[in-house]
């Protein structure tokens, strides 16, 4: 029963080696994209899109906007961290929860004597 609950934890971190396995099937993916790649004619490959081509421009954008871009990027929380705090907050609401039907059971049977 446990390893099925387990299973189903929606706020499981995943361990060290499932993540080195991931991004070395990823490496190896692009790695042998690149390959393939290398092996095409110019006229089989696709071109960059354009959403890639940049054209340079003058235009600055404001300090305030550059700053608050900053402090988004300093405020963000790794995936574990928020993970973690999310768990935190669910197991404290369950607890609240079961807390308030035990208090609301035993008014109950005060009542009923």
């Amino acid at each position: 029963f446990r390893s099925n609950q387990e299973e189903d934890n929606p706020f499981r971190i995943a361990s060290n080696d499932d993540v080195f396995e991931l991004r070395d099937r990823e490496r190896r993916a692009k790695e042998a994209e690149r390959k393939k790649q290398r092996k095409l004619k110019i006229w089989e490959k696709n071109p960059k899109p354009a959403y890639r081509l940049v054209v340079k421009s003058n235009i600055r954008p404001k300090k305030k906007q550059v700053q608050k871009r900053r402090q988004s990027r300093r405020s963000q929380e790794t995936l574990p961290e928020f993970i973690s705090k999310k768990r935190n907050m669910f197991l404290m609401q369950m607890s609240l929860n079961t807390k308030k039907e035990e208090i609301k059971k035993l008014e109950d049977k005060a009542q009923m004597k």
